[in-house]
Protein backbone atom coordinates (compact mmCIF):
# COMPACT_ATOMS: atom_id res chain seq x y z
CA UNK A 1 0.00 0.00 0.00
CA UNK A 2 0.98 3.72 -0.71
CA UNK A 3 -1.35 6.54 0.81
CA UNK A 4 -2.52 8.00 4.02
CA UNK A 5 -4.04 5.89 7.36
CA UNK A 6 -4.66 6.47 10.28
CA UNK A 7 -4.91 3.83 13.35
CA UNK A 8 -5.81 3.78 17.03
CA UNK A 9 -5.40 1.49 20.21
CA UNK A 10 -7.94 2.10 22.88
CA UNK A 11 -9.75 0.29 26.08
CA UNK A 12 -12.91 -1.56 25.34
CA UNK A 13 -14.50 -2.73 28.78
CA UNK A 14 -10.97 -2.57 30.15
CA UNK A 15 -9.26 -4.60 27.00
CA UNK A 16 -7.01 -3.21 24.59
CA UNK A 17 -8.16 -3.11 20.64
CA UNK A 18 -6.25 -1.79 17.80
CA UNK A 19 -8.07 -0.11 14.48
CA UNK A 20 -6.28 0.81 11.37
CA UNK A 21 -7.84 2.46 8.22
CA UNK A 22 -5.85 3.22 5.02
CA UNK A 23 -6.17 4.32 1.63
CA UNK A 24 -3.87 2.97 -1.34
CA UNK A 25 -3.77 5.29 -3.86
CA UNK A 26 -2.17 2.99 -6.31
CA UNK A 27 -5.54 0.73 -6.10
CA UNK A 28 -7.90 3.10 -5.18
CA UNK A 29 -9.21 1.39 -2.35
CA UNK A 30 -9.78 1.39 1.37
CA UNK A 31 -8.67 -0.97 3.84
CA UNK A 32 -9.95 -1.69 7.38
CA UNK A 33 -8.36 -3.77 9.99
CA UNK A 34 -9.31 -4.24 13.71
CA UNK A 35 -8.46 -6.89 16.40
CA UNK A 36 -9.03 -6.91 20.30
CA UNK A 37 -9.03 -9.93 23.11
CA UNK A 38 -10.65 -10.77 25.95
CA UNK A 39 -10.45 -13.22 29.21
CA UNK A 40 -13.85 -14.62 30.44
CA UNK A 41 -14.50 -16.16 34.30
CA UNK A 42 -14.51 -19.47 32.74
CA UNK A 43 -11.15 -19.05 31.84
CA UNK A 44 -11.48 -18.96 28.17
CA UNK A 45 -9.77 -16.69 26.15
CA UNK A 46 -11.54 -14.82 22.85
CA UNK A 47 -9.54 -13.14 20.15
CA UNK A 48 -11.74 -11.13 17.53
CA UNK A 49 -10.76 -9.50 14.19
CA UNK A 50 -12.06 -8.15 11.12
CA UNK A 51 -10.61 -6.59 7.66
CA UNK A 52 -11.74 -6.05 4.42
CA UNK A 53 -12.32 -3.38 1.91
CA UNK A 54 -14.67 -0.40 3.04
CA UNK A 55 -16.20 2.33 0.76
CA UNK A 56 -13.69 5.36 -0.32
CA UNK A 57 -16.39 7.76 1.06
CA UNK A 58 -16.49 6.36 4.72
CA UNK A 59 -13.49 7.80 5.88
CA UNK A 60 -11.62 11.18 4.97
CA UNK A 61 -7.71 10.73 5.29
CA UNK A 62 -6.98 13.73 2.98
CA UNK A 63 -5.43 15.67 5.61
CA UNK A 64 -2.65 15.21 7.75
CA UNK A 65 -4.41 16.79 11.22
CA UNK A 66 -7.76 15.09 11.16
CA UNK A 67 -8.83 11.83 9.93
CA UNK A 68 -12.73 10.68 10.13
CA UNK A 69 -14.34 7.08 9.84
CA UNK A 70 -18.06 6.35 9.68
CA UNK A 71 -18.64 3.03 8.52
CA UNK A 72 -21.03 -0.27 9.24
CA UNK A 73 -19.47 -2.94 8.74
CA UNK A 74 -22.30 -5.31 8.50
CA UNK A 75 -23.10 -3.29 5.26
CA UNK A 76 -20.38 -4.03 3.45
CA UNK A 77 -19.92 -6.63 1.19
CA UNK A 78 -17.11 -9.20 1.48
CA UNK A 79 -16.18 -7.44 4.86
CA UNK A 80 -14.77 -10.33 7.05
CA UNK A 81 -14.87 -10.81 11.15
CA UNK A 82 -13.88 -13.55 12.97
CA UNK A 83 -14.09 -14.40 16.68
CA UNK A 84 -11.85 -16.93 18.33
CA UNK A 85 -12.05 -18.47 21.55
CA UNK A 86 -9.84 -21.04 23.36
CA UNK A 87 -10.44 -22.89 26.41
CA UNK A 88 -7.31 -24.39 28.54
CA UNK A 89 -6.88 -28.09 27.63
CA UNK A 90 -9.64 -27.63 24.25
CA UNK A 91 -9.88 -27.01 20.54
CA UNK A 92 -9.87 -23.57 19.37
CA UNK A 93 -12.98 -22.80 18.31
CA UNK A 94 -13.81 -19.35 15.60
CA UNK A 95 -17.34 -18.60 14.41
CA UNK A 96 -17.79 -15.41 12.99
CA UNK A 97 -17.12 -12.20 14.89
CA UNK A 98 -19.15 -9.09 15.49
CA UNK A 99 -19.93 -6.09 12.51
CA UNK A 100 -21.33 -2.90 13.30
CA UNK A 101 -20.72 0.71 13.24
CA UNK A 102 -17.56 2.15 13.63
CA UNK A 103 -17.32 5.92 13.63
CA UNK A 104 -13.40 7.83 15.00
CA UNK A 105 -12.19 10.94 14.43
CA UNK A 106 -9.00 12.03 15.23
CA UNK A 107 -6.86 14.90 16.01
CA UNK A 108 -3.42 15.52 15.22
CA UNK A 109 -1.89 16.48 19.04
CA UNK A 110 1.07 17.62 17.72
CA UNK A 111 3.26 15.44 21.11
CA UNK A 112 4.81 12.94 19.01
CA UNK A 113 6.09 12.23 15.16
CA UNK A 114 7.64 9.20 14.11
CA UNK A 115 9.04 7.38 10.95
CA UNK A 116 8.91 3.77 10.66
CA UNK A 117 11.04 1.12 8.82
CA UNK A 118 9.77 -2.34 9.91
CA UNK A 119 8.67 -6.18 9.20
CA UNK A 120 6.40 -7.51 11.78
CA UNK A 121 4.65 -11.06 12.85
CA UNK A 122 2.24 -11.58 14.74
CA UNK A 123 0.25 -14.38 15.75
CA UNK A 124 -3.05 -14.68 17.89
CA UNK A 125 -5.38 -17.75 18.55
CA UNK A 126 -6.84 -18.27 15.14
CA UNK A 127 -5.06 -15.54 13.28
CA UNK A 128 -1.61 -14.21 12.19
CA UNK A 129 -0.58 -10.17 11.48
CA UNK A 130 2.40 -9.67 8.99
CA UNK A 131 2.98 -6.41 8.19
CA UNK A 132 5.73 -4.61 6.44
CA UNK A 133 5.77 -1.06 6.79
CA UNK A 134 7.42 2.38 5.73
CA UNK A 135 5.96 5.15 6.88
CA UNK A 136 6.10 8.98 8.66
CA UNK A 137 3.27 9.44 11.11
CA UNK A 138 1.79 12.32 13.84
CA UNK A 139 -0.18 11.41 17.26
CA UNK A 140 -3.54 11.86 17.33
CA UNK A 141 -5.88 11.76 20.02
CA UNK A 142 -9.00 9.93 18.82
CA UNK A 143 -13.01 9.39 20.26
CA UNK A 144 -15.55 7.37 18.83
CA UNK A 145 -17.37 4.31 19.06
CA UNK A 146 -16.85 1.00 17.98
CA UNK A 147 -19.14 -1.80 17.67
CA UNK A 148 -21.05 -0.64 19.89
CA UNK A 149 -18.84 0.81 22.66
CA UNK A 150 -17.36 4.42 23.25
CA UNK A 151 -14.15 5.16 24.09
CA UNK A 152 -11.21 7.87 23.55
CA UNK A 153 -8.02 7.44 23.32
CA UNK A 154 -4.05 9.39 23.24
CA UNK A 155 -2.60 6.48 21.05
CA UNK A 156 -4.06 7.65 17.69
CA UNK A 157 -1.54 8.15 14.64
CA UNK A 158 -2.28 10.23 11.37
CA UNK A 159 0.37 9.22 8.35
CA UNK A 160 1.00 8.30 5.29
CA UNK A 161 2.76 4.81 3.92
CA UNK A 162 4.77 3.83 1.14
CA UNK A 163 5.35 0.14 -0.31
CA UNK A 164 3.97 -1.12 2.89
CA UNK A 165 1.98 -4.52 3.49
CA UNK A 166 -0.63 -5.63 5.38
CA UNK A 167 -1.59 -8.88 5.51
CA UNK A 168 -4.06 -11.24 7.86
CA UNK A 169 -4.32 -15.36 7.64
CA UNK A 170 -6.30 -17.46 9.07
CA UNK A 171 -5.13 -20.37 11.67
Amino acid sequence: MTGTFADDTFVIDGYIAHMAVSQDTSTGQTLLLYNYAFSSPDRSSTFQFGGGYIPNDAVQLNNANVAKLNVDTSQVSGFVATSCTHFPGQIQTCTPGPVGVIQMDWQQDGVMSNRTLSQNWKTFPGARLHTQLNSELSSAHVTGTFLGNSFTSDLGDIGKMANSLFEIFQN
